[in-house]
Protein backbone atom coordinates (compact mmCIF):
# COMPACT_ATOMS: atom_id res chain seq x y z
CA UNK A 1 0.00 0.00 0.00
CA UNK A 2 2.61 2.47 0.49
CA UNK A 3 5.06 1.34 -1.99
CA UNK A 4 2.35 1.52 -4.08
CA UNK A 5 1.43 5.20 -3.21
CA UNK A 6 4.99 6.16 -2.47
CA UNK A 7 5.58 5.41 -6.79
CA UNK A 8 2.79 7.47 -7.69
CA UNK A 9 4.05 10.42 -5.66
CA UNK A 10 7.22 9.92 -7.95
CA UNK A 11 6.19 9.06 -10.50
CA UNK A 12 4.00 12.28 -10.81
CA UNK A 13 6.66 14.66 -9.24
CA UNK A 14 8.83 13.11 -12.77
CA UNK A 15 5.43 13.87 -14.71
CA UNK A 16 5.83 17.64 -13.25
CA UNK A 17 9.65 18.34 -13.89
CA UNK A 18 9.71 16.43 -17.55
CA UNK A 19 6.87 19.23 -18.32
CA UNK A 20 8.42 21.90 -16.73
CA UNK A 21 11.69 21.18 -18.43
CA UNK A 22 10.15 20.95 -21.26
CA UNK A 23 7.69 24.13 -21.22
CA UNK A 24 10.99 25.56 -20.30
CA UNK A 25 12.88 23.95 -23.48
CA UNK A 26 10.55 25.13 -25.81
CA UNK A 27 10.17 28.61 -24.91
CA UNK A 28 14.23 29.15 -25.15
CA UNK A 29 14.01 27.04 -29.04
CA UNK A 30 10.94 29.78 -29.64
CA UNK A 31 13.08 32.45 -28.60
CA UNK A 32 16.42 31.76 -30.30
CA UNK A 33 14.04 30.53 -33.48
CA UNK A 34 12.37 34.14 -33.32
CA UNK A 35 15.56 35.78 -33.48
CA UNK A 36 16.89 33.44 -36.61
CA UNK A 37 13.11 32.93 -38.42
CA UNK A 38 11.55 36.07 -39.90
CA UNK A 39 7.66 35.07 -38.56
CA UNK A 40 6.83 34.46 -35.01
CA UNK A 41 4.33 32.61 -35.65
CA UNK A 42 6.61 30.44 -38.18
CA UNK A 43 8.90 30.21 -35.17
CA UNK A 44 6.21 29.12 -32.86
CA UNK A 45 4.96 26.37 -34.87
CA UNK A 46 8.22 24.97 -36.29
CA UNK A 47 9.68 24.94 -32.20
CA UNK A 48 6.27 23.28 -30.78
CA UNK A 49 6.77 20.62 -33.63
CA UNK A 50 9.97 19.78 -32.94
CA UNK A 51 9.87 19.97 -29.23
CA UNK A 52 6.70 17.89 -29.31
CA UNK A 53 8.74 15.71 -31.64
CA UNK A 54 11.11 15.31 -29.17
CA UNK A 55 8.96 14.24 -26.58
CA UNK A 56 7.11 11.64 -28.83
CA UNK A 57 10.97 10.85 -30.19
CA UNK A 58 11.56 9.84 -26.61
CA UNK A 59 8.88 7.94 -25.26
CA UNK A 60 8.64 5.93 -28.77
CA UNK A 61 12.48 4.96 -28.68
CA UNK A 62 11.76 3.59 -25.69
CA UNK A 63 8.63 1.61 -26.40
CA UNK A 64 10.78 0.33 -29.36
CA UNK A 65 13.86 -0.81 -27.36
CA UNK A 66 11.18 -2.60 -24.78
CA UNK A 67 9.09 -4.07 -27.66
CA UNK A 68 12.03 -4.99 -29.86
CA UNK A 69 10.01 -7.12 -32.25
CA UNK A 70 7.73 -4.12 -33.09
CA UNK A 71 10.41 -2.34 -35.42
CA UNK A 72 13.43 -3.29 -37.59
CA UNK A 73 16.99 -2.10 -36.96
CA UNK A 74 17.36 0.61 -39.51
CA UNK A 75 13.85 1.91 -37.76
CA UNK A 76 15.39 1.85 -34.13
CA UNK A 77 19.04 3.66 -35.35
CA UNK A 78 16.97 6.51 -37.46
CA UNK A 79 14.75 6.83 -34.55
CA UNK A 80 17.38 7.24 -32.34
CA UNK A 81 19.45 9.61 -34.72
CA UNK A 82 16.58 12.08 -34.76
CA UNK A 83 15.98 11.99 -31.10
CA UNK A 84 19.71 12.84 -30.82
CA UNK A 85 19.35 15.66 -33.41
CA UNK A 86 16.65 17.45 -31.59
CA UNK A 87 18.16 17.04 -28.52
CA UNK A 88 21.49 18.56 -29.80
CA UNK A 89 19.01 21.46 -30.98
CA UNK A 90 17.94 22.21 -27.99
CA UNK A 91 21.42 22.11 -26.49
CA UNK A 92 22.44 24.62 -28.87
CA UNK A 93 19.56 26.48 -28.20
CA UNK A 94 19.55 26.79 -24.64
CA UNK A 95 23.59 27.33 -24.77
CA UNK A 96 22.85 30.44 -27.16
CA UNK A 97 19.95 31.94 -24.98
CA UNK A 98 22.00 31.48 -21.70
CA UNK A 99 25.12 32.33 -23.15
CA UNK A 100 23.58 35.71 -24.70
CA UNK A 101 21.86 36.52 -21.26
CA UNK A 102 25.29 35.76 -18.94
CA UNK A 103 27.55 37.15 -21.99
CA UNK A 104 28.48 40.54 -20.54
CA UNK A 105 25.01 41.99 -19.03
CA UNK A 106 26.11 45.17 -18.76
CA UNK A 107 28.03 45.50 -22.15
CA UNK A 108 25.66 48.58 -22.97
CA UNK A 109 26.52 50.70 -20.04
CA UNK A 110 29.85 49.94 -19.63
CA UNK A 111 30.00 51.71 -23.38
CA UNK A 112 27.41 54.55 -22.75
CA UNK A 113 29.51 55.43 -19.27
CA UNK A 114 33.12 55.11 -21.75
CA UNK A 115 31.42 57.33 -24.53
CA UNK A 116 30.26 59.54 -22.10
CA UNK A 117 33.63 59.94 -20.61
CA UNK A 118 35.26 60.87 -23.87
CA UNK A 119 32.87 62.84 -25.03
CA UNK A 120 32.99 64.99 -21.47
CA UNK A 121 36.97 64.97 -22.11
CA UNK A 122 36.61 66.38 -25.45
CA UNK A 123 34.33 69.11 -24.15
CA UNK A 124 37.07 69.57 -21.19
CA UNK A 125 39.75 69.71 -23.53
CA UNK A 126 37.95 72.04 -25.90
CA UNK A 127 36.62 74.25 -22.96
CA UNK A 128 40.14 74.58 -22.01
CA UNK A 129 41.36 75.61 -25.04
CA UNK A 130 38.72 78.21 -25.43
CA UNK A 131 39.79 79.33 -22.12
CA UNK A 132 43.31 79.64 -22.69
CA UNK A 133 42.57 81.73 -25.65
CA UNK A 134 40.60 83.94 -24.69
CA UNK A 135 43.13 84.37 -21.51
CA UNK A 136 45.64 85.03 -24.11
CA UNK A 137 43.34 87.56 -25.94
CA UNK A 138 42.84 88.83 -22.60
CA UNK A 139 46.65 89.20 -21.86
CA UNK A 140 47.44 91.19 -25.10
CA UNK A 141 44.72 93.84 -24.48
CA UNK A 142 46.22 94.24 -20.55
CA UNK A 143 49.84 94.81 -22.32
CA UNK A 144 48.22 96.80 -24.98
CA UNK A 145 46.37 99.15 -22.70
CA UNK A 146 49.54 99.15 -20.12
CA UNK A 147 51.72 99.90 -23.21
CA UNK A 148 48.93 102.89 -24.71
CA UNK A 149 48.83 104.07 -21.20
CA UNK A 150 52.84 104.13 -20.97
CA UNK A 151 52.86 105.84 -24.36
CA UNK A 152 50.46 108.49 -23.57
CA UNK A 153 51.19 109.03 -20.13
CA UNK A 154 54.13 112.31 -20.87
CA UNK A 155 51.44 114.04 -23.11
CA UNK A 156 48.53 113.52 -20.27
CA UNK A 157 50.72 114.62 -17.92
CA UNK A 158 51.76 117.58 -20.49
CA UNK A 159 48.20 118.62 -20.91
CA UNK A 160 47.66 119.01 -17.01
CA UNK A 161 50.06 120.64 -16.73
CA UNK A 162 48.90 123.48 -19.23
CA UNK A 163 45.70 123.30 -17.84
CA UNK A 164 47.25 123.99 -14.91
CA UNK A 165 49.21 126.88 -16.35
CA UNK A 166 45.99 128.43 -18.05
CA UNK A 167 43.79 128.37 -14.80
CA UNK A 168 46.91 130.38 -13.03
CA UNK A 169 46.77 133.28 -16.09
CA UNK A 170 42.85 133.07 -15.83
CA UNK A 171 43.46 135.18 -12.33
CA UNK A 172 46.37 137.58 -14.29
CA UNK A 173 44.43 140.70 -14.10
CA UNK A 174 46.81 144.43 -13.91
CA UNK A 175 44.19 147.35 -13.11
CA UNK A 176 41.53 145.94 -13.54
CA UNK A 177 42.54 144.65 -17.03
CA UNK A 178 42.72 141.02 -18.13
CA UNK A 179 46.02 140.23 -19.45
CA UNK A 180 45.88 137.24 -21.48
CA UNK A 181 48.20 137.21 -23.88
CA UNK A 182 50.06 133.86 -21.93
CA UNK A 183 46.46 132.44 -20.94
CA UNK A 184 46.07 132.11 -25.07
CA UNK A 185 49.41 130.60 -25.46
CA UNK A 186 48.89 128.29 -22.66
CA UNK A 187 45.55 127.43 -24.36
CA UNK A 188 47.15 126.92 -28.31
CA UNK A 189 49.94 125.14 -26.31
CA UNK A 190 47.20 122.76 -24.81
CA UNK A 191 45.63 122.16 -27.91
CA UNK A 192 48.22 121.51 -29.65
CA UNK A 193 49.30 118.72 -27.02
CA UNK A 194 45.57 117.27 -27.25
CA UNK A 195 46.17 117.12 -30.63
CA UNK A 196 49.33 115.64 -30.63
CA UNK A 197 47.80 112.88 -27.91
CA UNK A 198 44.68 112.31 -30.25
CA UNK A 199 47.14 111.70 -33.11
CA UNK A 200 49.46 109.05 -30.54
CA UNK A 201 46.76 107.38 -29.52
CA UNK A 202 45.13 107.18 -33.28
CA UNK A 203 48.68 105.78 -33.85
CA UNK A 204 49.23 103.44 -31.10
CA UNK A 205 45.18 102.01 -31.77
CA UNK A 206 45.77 101.33 -35.24
CA UNK A 207 48.86 99.39 -34.62
CA UNK A 208 47.30 97.73 -31.92
CA UNK A 209 44.56 96.75 -33.71
CA UNK A 210 46.82 95.11 -36.19
CA UNK A 211 48.61 93.47 -33.52
CA UNK A 212 45.54 92.19 -31.86
CA UNK A 213 44.30 91.09 -34.98
CA UNK A 214 47.39 89.12 -36.10
CA UNK A 215 47.37 87.34 -32.53
CA UNK A 216 43.85 86.75 -32.71
CA UNK A 217 44.36 85.04 -36.13
CA UNK A 218 47.55 83.16 -34.72
CA UNK A 219 45.52 82.30 -31.50
CA UNK A 220 42.38 81.54 -33.79
CA UNK A 221 44.89 78.99 -35.86
CA UNK A 222 46.22 77.32 -33.19
CA UNK A 223 43.30 76.79 -31.24
CA UNK A 224 41.36 75.59 -34.40
CA UNK A 225 44.56 72.86 -34.78
CA UNK A 226 44.02 71.96 -31.43
CA UNK A 227 40.76 71.51 -31.53
CA UNK A 228 40.70 69.08 -34.26
CA UNK A 229 43.57 67.44 -32.51
CA UNK A 230 40.91 66.83 -29.70
CA UNK A 231 38.06 66.11 -31.75
CA UNK A 232 40.26 63.87 -34.35
CA UNK A 233 41.38 62.01 -30.95
CA UNK A 234 38.03 61.71 -29.67
CA UNK A 235 36.26 60.43 -32.46
CA UNK A 236 39.40 57.79 -32.84
CA UNK A 237 38.47 56.89 -29.02
CA UNK A 238 34.82 56.55 -29.53
CA UNK A 239 35.53 54.38 -32.89
CA UNK A 240 37.54 52.19 -30.76
CA UNK A 241 34.78 51.88 -28.43
CA UNK A 242 33.09 50.06 -31.32
CA UNK A 243 35.55 47.08 -31.93
CA UNK A 244 36.01 46.64 -27.61
CA UNK A 245 34.52 43.71 -26.52
CA UNK A 246 35.09 44.84 -22.67
CA UNK A 247 35.80 40.59 -22.41
CA UNK A 248 38.26 41.41 -19.29
CA UNK A 249 36.12 44.82 -18.06
CA UNK A 250 34.37 44.11 -14.77
CA UNK A 251 31.79 46.61 -15.44
CA UNK A 252 30.37 44.93 -17.94
CA UNK A 253 30.28 40.88 -17.13
CA UNK A 254 27.87 40.33 -14.34
CA UNK A 255 29.20 41.04 -10.87
CA UNK A 256 28.37 37.79 -9.24
CA UNK A 257 30.60 35.90 -12.35
CA UNK A 258 33.16 38.59 -11.25
CA UNK A 259 33.33 38.10 -7.48
CA UNK A 260 32.85 34.06 -8.44
CA UNK A 261 36.02 34.28 -10.68
CA UNK A 262 38.17 36.19 -7.98
CA UNK A 263 37.03 33.42 -5.05
CA UNK A 264 38.42 30.90 -7.65
CA UNK A 265 41.97 32.45 -8.56
CA UNK A 266 42.43 32.82 -4.98
CA UNK A 267 41.44 29.70 -3.83
CA UNK A 268 43.16 27.28 -7.01
CA UNK A 269 45.60 30.03 -8.97
CA UNK A 270 44.21 29.97 -12.16
CA UNK A 271 42.57 32.81 -13.65
CA UNK A 272 39.65 32.61 -15.92
CA UNK A 273 37.76 34.96 -18.41
CA UNK A 274 34.10 35.45 -17.58
CA UNK A 275 33.67 34.48 -21.60
CA UNK A 276 34.90 31.01 -20.26
CA UNK A 277 33.02 30.59 -17.05
CA UNK A 278 29.94 32.18 -18.67
CA UNK A 279 30.51 28.93 -21.54
CA UNK A 280 30.53 26.25 -19.17
CA UNK A 281 28.20 27.36 -17.48
CA UNK A 282 25.59 27.38 -20.27
CA UNK A 283 26.29 24.15 -21.37
CA UNK A 284 26.30 22.41 -18.12
CA UNK A 285 22.59 24.13 -17.51
CA UNK A 286 21.50 23.38 -20.76
CA UNK A 287 22.99 19.71 -20.45
CA UNK A 288 21.33 19.16 -17.63
CA UNK A 289 17.64 20.77 -18.33
CA UNK A 290 17.91 18.48 -21.75
CA UNK A 291 19.09 15.01 -19.71
CA UNK A 292 16.45 16.19 -17.33
CA UNK A 293 14.02 15.87 -20.00
CA UNK A 294 15.45 12.55 -21.73
CA UNK A 295 15.26 11.37 -18.36
CA UNK A 296 12.31 12.51 -17.08
CA UNK A 297 10.23 11.04 -20.28
CA UNK A 298 11.93 7.70 -20.58
CA UNK A 299 11.23 7.26 -17.09
CA UNK A 300 7.56 7.88 -17.31
CA UNK A 301 7.65 5.64 -20.37
CA UNK A 302 9.49 2.47 -18.28
CA UNK A 303 6.90 3.23 -15.89
CA UNK A 304 3.99 3.00 -18.18
CA UNK A 305 5.62 0.07 -20.22
CA UNK A 306 5.76 -2.04 -16.46
CA UNK A 307 2.36 -1.32 -16.00
CA UNK A 308 1.29 -2.33 -18.81
CA UNK A 309 3.24 -5.55 -18.46
CA UNK A 310 2.71 -6.36 -14.95
CA UNK A 311 -1.29 -5.84 -16.49
CA UNK A 312 -0.21 -8.76 -19.44
CA UNK A 313 1.28 -10.57 -16.81
CA UNK A 314 -1.53 -10.74 -14.43
CA UNK A 315 -4.19 -11.35 -17.49
CA UNK A 316 -1.93 -13.81 -18.43
CA UNK A 317 -1.93 -15.46 -15.00
CA UNK A 318 -5.63 -15.14 -15.16
CA UNK A 319 -6.14 -16.99 -18.10
CA UNK A 320 -3.90 -19.76 -17.15
CA UNK A 321 -4.93 -20.04 -13.84
CA UNK A 322 -9.01 -20.26 -15.84
CA UNK A 323 -7.71 -22.78 -17.99
CA UNK A 324 -6.05 -24.69 -15.25
CA UNK A 325 -9.39 -25.33 -13.37
CA UNK A 326 -11.49 -25.33 -17.06
CA UNK A 327 -9.29 -28.51 -17.75
CA UNK A 328 -9.67 -29.99 -13.82
CA UNK A 329 -13.12 -29.27 -14.01
CA UNK A 330 -13.16 -31.62 -17.64
CA UNK A 331 -11.58 -34.11 -16.18
CA UNK A 332 -13.31 -34.16 -12.60
CA UNK A 333 -16.35 -34.40 -14.76
CA UNK A 334 -15.00 -37.01 -16.98
CA UNK A 335 -14.24 -39.14 -13.86
CA UNK A 336 -17.89 -38.76 -12.89
CA UNK A 337 -19.47 -39.42 -15.71
CA UNK A 338 -16.83 -42.76 -15.76
CA UNK A 339 -17.99 -43.58 -12.34
CA UNK A 340 -21.56 -43.45 -13.32
CA UNK A 341 -21.26 -45.64 -16.76
CA UNK A 342 -19.53 -47.94 -14.39
CA UNK A 343 -22.46 -47.63 -11.55
CA UNK A 344 -24.62 -48.35 -14.66
CA UNK A 345 -23.35 -51.07 -15.97
CA UNK A 346 -22.71 -52.63 -12.70
CA UNK A 347 -26.65 -52.07 -11.87
CA UNK A 348 -27.13 -53.24 -14.99
CA UNK A 349 -24.76 -56.62 -14.93
CA UNK A 350 -26.78 -56.75 -11.17
CA UNK A 351 -30.12 -56.69 -12.94
CA UNK A 352 -29.42 -59.35 -15.24
CA UNK A 353 -28.43 -61.51 -12.73
CA UNK A 354 -31.18 -61.23 -10.67
CA UNK A 355 -33.72 -61.68 -13.83
CA UNK A 356 -31.62 -64.81 -15.14
CA UNK A 357 -31.96 -65.90 -11.10
CA UNK A 358 -35.66 -64.82 -11.32
CA UNK A 359 -35.93 -67.09 -14.27
CA UNK A 360 -34.33 -70.05 -13.33
CA UNK A 361 -36.55 -69.97 -9.85
CA UNK A 362 -39.80 -70.44 -11.96
CA UNK A 363 -38.85 -72.78 -13.85
CA UNK A 364 -37.54 -74.82 -11.25
CA UNK A 365 -40.95 -74.28 -9.22
CA UNK A 366 -42.68 -75.39 -12.11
Amino acid sequence: MHDSRFFRVAWGIQLLTGIALFSVSLYIENQVMQAFLAGPLLALALTAALETGKGVAIVWHRYMQTEAGLSSFSTRIFSGLFRFGLVALSLISSLLYLAAHLDRPNLSQAREQDRRSIEQTRERELTRLRAQRGTRIDELFARQSEERDEALRPHHQRIAQLEAERRAEMDNVVHGVFKGKRYREFERLLNDEKRELAKLAESIAQRQRQEADTARNRLDAGFDARARDVQESASTALRRLVGKDYAEDERANDPRIVAFLKIAESVFGKKAEPLQFVFVFSILLSLLMEVGIVIAFDTITLTVLAEITAARHAEAIEQFTKTQAAGVAAREEQRHKSEVDRVRKRAGDTLRDAETAYGAFRQGAI
